[in-house]
């Protein structure tokens, strides 16, 4: 889970529950609140019309809801009476059993482990203030119950209050819904000092693709095998025109020996999609995060005539239709192009434009397959060529990261719309001339930054 939501209910007992006082909190699963919170939900609502000496009971409810994916496990229901029970034993929950339990109602500084390797920061309501005893009276003890609740229900010592003038004794019950586990909690890591380089952060796979399957024709390429990682189906569809203007016969690409190629001596290339389709009438593309990590094997040859080939990935373009192209008209995003010369360029799809370039590097093998990675999040993009983080030259200054601001939203002629795929061209002299690209070993993650994983020393000059 990668948060939890605490929910306090306050209100006099036998009132309906839509008088009740609601407050809301939003819990890290790492600690800590979620900005925002606590949240007023509802104002509590109820009159003090009773008879003399019959003193209201205020019953406060306390729910511990895992937001997201549970897999397995069962629950377990503590109930308690009396806050300084519930601050004790539902405390004592979220520590190890040797650990001194934590109060409920104060927040902790530093997050308890839960059963199941989670941490959590017990929250402490707003204005609702715990009253003391008209006389000491020991606190109620817990009965173990059967079941396999019964060793959580530890039974506590007598506590006496001060005494005060008589006022209304609150009694609050406490359930509390956690996921059992048998394994053990994994500790919380000690924080790193800031002078010690950190490792990468692990970012997780969403889709891959071998393309170890049959030859297929750009309409039928089949769903992404996840070789490399990734869950769920993922398909392609054919995103340029034939000729650049045919839009009705998309060029796309084709699978040819275990690779996706481009099918023709122009520019080719698919778009990630929900579906497998080549009709017009359907807009599959599939929406992708907008900051994430992008990573193929791409074939880019050349020939005798030195004519130059290019192929990468492109991202936050719009969702487009079969054959709709990627440059100009509504189109959005950034396409990272491996030239045949060895040289890296950051194209801009609208208002078309290259912003970046990392020049032609002295040698450049054409006829192996290199491995382009590229990482964008927010404004900004590092790319890296066999595991080497790359130098562009932008506006005429030298960065490693290349500035991608959104220039089709002033004005707005474009639309990014989180669409993304790996396209073919030629250089500007070579269309129709030469074609052969390929892309093998695609895979699509979470952002996670270039510069951490690759060493100074692989930085190309």
């Amino acid at each position: 889970a990668e948060c939890f939501k605490v929910v306090l209910s306050c209100h006099p007992e036998g009132v309906p529950a839509e008088q009740n006082g609601l407050w809301e909190y939003h819990v890290r699963s790492t600690g800590g609140l979620m900005p925002g919170t606590p949240l007023l939900r509802q104002s509590l609502r109820y009159t003090t019309s009773r008879p003399r000496g019959r003193s209201p009971l205020v019953s406060a409810l306390v729910v511990l809801m895992v937001l997201g994916l549970v897999v397995g496990g069962a629950y377990a229901a503590i109930t308690v009476a009396a806050p300084d029970i519930a601050e004790k034993y539902i405390g004592s929950l979220f520590s190890s059993s040797t650990a001194t339990p934590t109060p409920l109602f104060q927040p902790t500084s530093t997050p308890r482990l839960l059963p199941t390797a989670t941490s959590a920061t017990v929250l402490k309501p707003l204005g609702i203030p715990t009253q003391p005893l008209p006389t000491p009276t020991p606190a109620p003890s817990l009965t173990p119950t059967a079941g396999p609740t019964a060793a959580l229900r530890p039974t506590p010592t007598a506590t006496a209050r001060p005494t005060l003038a008589p006022t209304p004794r609150p009694i609050a019950t406490a359930i509390v819904i956690l996921p059992l586990a048998t394994r053990t909690p994994t500790p919380i890591p000690t924080p790193i000092p800031t002078s010690t380089p950190t490792a990468a952060p692990a970012a997780r796979v969403l889709a891959s693709d071998s393309f170890n399957r049959p030859d297929a024709d750009r309409c039928a390429l089949g769903h992404a095998d996840l070789a490399l990682g990734g869950a769920g189906e993922h398909f392609y569809m054919p995103i340029w025109p034939t000729g650049g203007t045919d839009a009705a016969k998309p060029i796309g690409a084709n699978i040819v020996a275990n690779a996706l190629q481009n099918n023709g001596l122009d520019v080719g290339g698919v778009q990630f999609a929900s579906a497998q389709t080549c009709s017009r009438l359907e807009y599959p593309a599939e929406i992708l995060p907008q900051d994430l990590n992008i990573r193929v094997d791409l074939l880019v040859p050349t020939d005798s005539a030195g004519h130059v080939t290019l192929a990468g990935p492109y991202f936050r373009s719009r969702k487009a239709a079969p054959g709709d192209g990627l440059i100009g008209g509504t189109s959005a995003g950034y396409w990272v192009q491996l030239h045949s010369t060895g040289e890296v360029k950051v194209k801009r799809l609208n208002p078309h434009a290259v912003v970046a370039t990392t020049g032609q590097p002295a040698s450049f093998d054409s006829k192996a397959f290199h491995t382009l990675e590229i990482a964008a999040q927010g404004n900004t993009l590092q790319v890296a060529l066999d595991k080497r983080l790359l130098t562009f030259n932008q506006d005429g200054k030298l960065v490693s990261t290349v500035s991608i601001p959104p220039a089709w939203e002033s004005p707005q002629v474009g639309f990014n719309q989180g669409a993304a795929g790996i396209s073919f061209g030629t250089g500007d002299k070579d269309r129709g001339l030469i074609g052969g690209q390929r892309a093998d070993n695609l895979v699509v993650t979470t952002y996670r930054p270039l510069s951490a994983l690759l060493t100074p020393s692989n930085v190309a000059p």
